[in-house]
């Protein structure tokens, strides 16, 4: 790919005579006159030189030059003058620029100049790509050797990396304690063996080793010896035991947290992962903040979403969801600036496609609906008009007031999903329409998934006398309780007794896993331990097909097979009864000989089953598929690293990445400006698709916006060169020609 020059010069003769000099040598040059219009230029497109005058009106070249490297910092430089002072020639040391040329000069001297700037600046860039290809490659082998040496391994890295940050030490430090936990944990003794010389290589070894051989005393020592007791057993440690010898304000975290397999921990990691410049993090970490916000961990999800916001390449439609985490979680701390994040969202809503636009305008009307804010109403009768679903319609008829025909729509059993996504407001909207509606097994189901919400009405009661095998146990005995209640109610208790009742199953396994039975999300800790939990999401993966005890103690506990018999009956044990609470008593884990299947007559709802589903019926209906997309909120089984669980979640992720391709396909002629969205979402996904760059290029000239078309051949060049040392495919390069032909 030919370089690119800037020449900024504001002698009209000079500057045409340079352009015309370097374009004859097959360079891409770019002329400007004034030191504005450079740095305006400079956020848009990437340059690899700038050729530039000292002296002109306004901005000077030297200080253009400083700005642009803010924005640029592996500009070259080659400063072009006939006289400087000594302030300029100190100024211009400081900004260590690649050559000076004094006028007049001769064009071969000119020419040199810029062959030697260039050379210089490609061999720097190309060490400095291969010192970093080679640090990702040292950590990438300490990750994958930790999970394969010892369960624990991997996550002692994150929970010393996440204590490093809590007590305030410096990144570079946390990133090497975070290898030390690795390494010691997981007794990789051999590579204490390696010699010193590659242990101060530049790859970053050397502060490992450092931290492993540091004082008892030192705070790094002390972080390690806390991990070390974290991860010593296959539950979280009783608080209590913590070591009374510990720094003070290490104890505070470790007796206050539980962080074994903490959001918190995931996230302080995924966001460290983020900013070191891998950008497909960014879906992973946008998730774990949402997560942290459903949780209720409030801070911790603010400044997630404000680390994020604070990156400059973000999507549009990402930008604004990041705005609205931020305006949730300020109105929930009580924070006056809300409502700014929230006018910033809205803003940003009207210049996307009707499509994403009304999903996250949704978002927006939620917000101004909880905190009944004034304009909460026009908002929301404005919304509906611009609505194509009849279901997004009925939901935002409701969300405004009493409305039966949407209410008798939402409670049909294929919006299930819907409820559990909504269910912070729209159970309330739904049985504040009871009264005026007649009583059906409808009533008696939403009472069943969602028992505490359900209130003691009239209508209630004549759906459970008339569905008494759908009545659930514990409701039934809450009302027979009440000081009003009557022979009615002892009637229908007596109907009921010894039910188990109807069983509700909702699984989320996109993310961080979550698990709700009957409505009520089932804690962690009934799980006993977190590995626990990962051999329910491995059976429910396998949608009902047994499965043997020998592939599961392989799966899951490969270095003791011995004692893998006695834990998988921990395990079942400890599943049955997490999910037992309400749930009487349901087979739910089937046992056939020596195998083993999550019960596939249940009733449930699982993300990971409806998302093969709908891919199954990929390119049938362009709105279902978006449905579908919609499924993938986030990595499978977020922050567990078990292998089959990775090999999973690649899988999926690559399914995920060819629902967004298809759909782009086939948005990009009937609505270029939705593909536009839709590349992006799978550029988030993996930044490394020449496919969706080029699906990208091709909308933006659909859209006759030739300039962003380069601009996303620039970003896909630049991230080409700097993770795999290629250029962009000859069909990118074509479209490339193509948005320059057609700039105007």
């Amino acid at each position: 790919m030919k370089s690119q020059i800037l020449v900024l010069e504001d002698d009209p003769d000079l500057r045409a005579m340079l352009s015309e000099v370097l374009s004859d040598e097959g360079y891409e040059v770019t002329t400007l006159a004034a030191g504005e219009e450079a740095i305006r230029l400079a956020a848009q497109q990437n340059f690899d030189l700038l050729v530039t005058d000292v002296r002109m009106p306004g901005v000077d070249g030297l200080e253009a030059l400083r700005q642009l490297r803010t924005q640029q910092p592996n500009l070259g430089s080659l400063v072009v003058s006939g006289y400087t002072t000594e302030a300029e020639t100190l100024r211009a040391l400081q900004l260590n620029v690649g050559a000076y040329l004094k006028k007049p000069f001769s064009l071969g001297d000119l020419l040199q100049r810029v062959r030697q700037i260039l050379e210089e600046r490609a061999e720097r860039l190309r060490q400095t790509q291969q010192t970093q290809s080679l640090q990702r490659s040292l950590n990438w082998c300490l990750d994958s050797a930790a999970r394969t040496l010892h369960s624990n391994a991997y996550e002692s890295g994150q929970l010393a990396f996440y204590l490093a940050q809590r007590l305030h030490l410096p990144l570079p430090a946390a990133q090497s304690l975070r290898q030390a936990a690795m390494v010691s944990w997981a007794e990789l003794g051999e590579l204490h063996h390696l010699p010193a010389a590659s242990r101060n290589d530049g790859l970053g070894l050397g502060p490992c080793w450092e931290m492993l051989n540091a004082p008892e005393h030192s705070l790094e020592k002390q972080i390690l010896r806390a991990v070390h007791w974290l991860c010593a057993h296959e539950e979280s440690p009783d608080p209590v035991s913590c070591p009374a010898d510990l720094p003070e304000e290490l104890q505070v975290i470790l007796r206050k947290e539980d962080l074994r397999g903490s959001t918190e921990v995931l996230a302080a990691r995924a966001l460290e992962r983020y900013e070191s410049g891998q950008r497909n993090q960014l879906l992973p970490l946008l998730a774990l903040a949402q997560t942290l916000e459903d949780q209720g961990h409030l801070e911790s999800a603010r400044g997630a979403y404000e680390h994020l916001l604070q990156q400059s390449e973000l999507e549009e439609p990402t930008r604004l969801q990041i705005l609205l985490g931020l305006a949730r979680t300020h109105w929930k701390l009580q924070r006056p600036d809300w409502y700014e994040h929230l006018k910033q969202a809205e803003l940003l809503s009207r210049a996307l496609s009707s499509s994403l636009g009304g999903e996250l305008r949704w978002a927006i009307a939620k917000l101004l609906r909880a905190s009944q804010h004034p304009s909460a109403p026009a908002y929301l009768a404005q919304l509906e008009g611009s609505l194509q679903r009849p279901v997004d319609r009925a939901k935002v008829r409701l969300a405004a007031g009493v409305d039966v025909q949407a209410a008798q729509l939402l409670l049909q059993p294929a919006q299930r999903s819907l409820l559990h996504a909504e269910q912070d407001w729209i159970l309330d909207a739904l049985w504040a329409c009871a009264p005026q509606m007649e009583p059906s097994a409808l009533w008696c189901r939403l009472a069943g998934e969602f028992p505490q919400k359900a209130p003691h009405s009239e209508v209630l009661l004549q759906s459970l006398e008339a569905f008494p095998h759908l009545a659930p146990p514990a409701l039934v005995e809450a009302l027979a309780q009440r000081p009003s209640a009557g022979p009615r109610e002892a009637q229908l208790k007596g109907r009921t007794q010894g039910s188990s009742g109807p069983l509700y199953l909702h699984f989320r396994s996109f993310g961080t896993f979550e698990v709700s039975v009957n409505g009520q999300r089932v804690g962690e800790k009934l799980f006993k331990t977190h590995k626990f939990r990962y051999v329910l999401a491995y059976l429910l993966s396998r949608r009902g097909q047994p499965v043997s005890e020998d592939v599961l103690v392989e799966e899951f506990w490969p270095n003791s097979k011995d004692a893998g018999k006695s834990s998988i009956y921990a395990a079942t044990t400890a599943i049955r009864r997490a999910l037992r609470e309400g749930a009487g008593e349901a087979d739910i884990i089937r046992r056939e000989g020596d195998l083993l299947r999550f019960d596939p007559d249940l009733p449930i709802w699982h993300d990971l089953d409806e998302f093969e589903s709908g891919l199954g019926r990929l390119g049938q209906n362009l709105e279902e598929d978006r449905q579908t997309l919609q499924l993938y909120t986030g990595p499978y089984l977020q922050g567990c690293y078990l292998d089959w669980a990775l090999r999973l979640r690649s899988q999926l992720e690559e399914k995920a990445l060819r629902c967004i391709q298809s759909l782009v396909t086939r948005t990009l002629e009937s609505d270029p400006h939705q593909a536009v969205e839709l590349a992006g979402q799978g550029l988030e996904l993996d930044p490394l698709s020449q496919e969706l760059h080029g699906l990208r290029m091709r909308a933006y000239l659909s859209l006759n916006q030739p300039e962003n078309g380069i601009r996303q051949f620039q970003q896909c060049s630049n991230i080409l060169r700097k993770e795999l040392g290629i250029e962009p495919l000859t069909s990118l390069i074509e479209l490339y020609q193509r948005c320059r032909i057609a700039l105007p």
